[in-house]
């Protein structure tokens, strides 16, 4: 099983690939982006989503392993943290591609 140190630095990760989500490619300022192709903006979006769907699958896991109440409390509110990441990232780059589009 995966080392709780080791899960919590993929989550981080996780939620710094999600607020690193391109908005659209019309800035001039250069990211920590590989690819120089605007084309796959939505393939990006996709590619995020799974990995935090596959997090949450994983923490659903963890929580099944746990038997302690407490720790299944503390793994559900990592979770519900995570979720409100997920939907204030996610509305941030809807945010700044409307902006963009005015």
């Amino acid at each position: 099983m995966l080392s709780i140190k080791n899960f919590f630095k993929k989550i981080i990760k996780i939620i710094k690939l999600s607020s690193n989500i391109d908005n659209g490619g019309d800035d001039d300022d250069d990211d920590d982006d590989d690819d120089d192709d605007d084309d796959d903006d939505d393939d990006d979006d996709d590619d995020v989503m799974m990995m935090m769907m596959m997090m949450m699958m994983m923490m659903m896991m963890m929580m099944m392993m746990v038997r302690r109440r407490r720790k299944r409390k503390r793994i559900m509110d990592v979770m519900k943290n995570m979720m409100k990441s997920i939907s204030t990232t996610d509305i941030i780059v809807k945010l700044i591609k409307l902006n963009d589009n005015v």
